[in-house]
């Protein structure tokens, strides 16, 4: 069996794109962290990453579920990967 992606469909677009926003913020984030590290009194990027990350992955999870909801299974997996993605994070900051 054969998987194929078919990179025409707008929703392969959309999925591509918002993964791609993710990744492009994440990996801003972490390099400016990186430039202007943080210390002890001076909160840096880092500090924005800890904030912004969990909310970014609230967002793409309820985004997920409000699609699963619809009706659209193929969102079953995204809402999984999101949810774990969530906790760990919260377990991780937490």
């Amino acid at each position: 069996m054969q998987f194929k992606i078919n990179y025409n469909d707008p929703s392969v677009r959309k999925g591509v794109f918002v993964l791609l926003c993710y990744a492009g913020i994440t990996v801003l984030l972490i390099s400016l962290e990186k430039i202007f590290p943080s210390g002890p009194c001076t909160p840096g990027l880092g500090i924005t990453l800890f904030f912004i990350l969990p909310w970014m992955i609230a967002a793409f999870l309820i985004g997920s579920t409000i699609q699963l909801f619809k009706g659209r299974q193929q969102y079953k997996i995204p809402v999984v990967i999101h949810l774990i993605a969530l906790l760990a994070c919260l377990l991780i900051f937490f």
